[in-house]
């Protein structure tokens, strides 16, 4: 024998289905092999973001021990190391010319 349903009965049990349908994707699944809802998907975008951010640490990091983060800091010292021999070098030749301009004026 069933207990028959009162209209707002009826209506929520519509709502409620149509939720499930419209929240919950037979395409794709979870790991239950369910059909995945919202939640799994939010979680699952959770879990790629920290996958990502994992590899901008050096912790977790898959390049050797540098992180995108530590690589590019280590590359910007590496060019001011560099600038930084390249202006030595045009001081110390400036040092010359004028040295040398100053032994031609004696």
């Amino acid at each position: 024998m069933t207990i028959p349903m009162s209209k707002s009965d009826e209506l929520a049990l519509g709502i409620s289905e149509a939720l499930s349908c419209f929240l919950t994707s037979p395409n794709v699944h979870d790991s239950n092999g369910e059909g995945a809802n919202v939640v799994d998907a939010i979680d699952n975008i959770g879990r790629a973001i920290w996958e990502g951010a994992k590899h901008l640490g050096n912790g977790d990091a898959s390049t050797g021990g540098w992180g995108a983060i530590e690589g590019h800091g280590k590359a910007v010292v590496d060019a001011g190391e560099r600038v930084g021999t390249a202006l030595d070098g045009i001081a110390a030749a400036l040092d010359r010319i004028a040295n040398a301009m100053e032994d031609d004026d004696r």
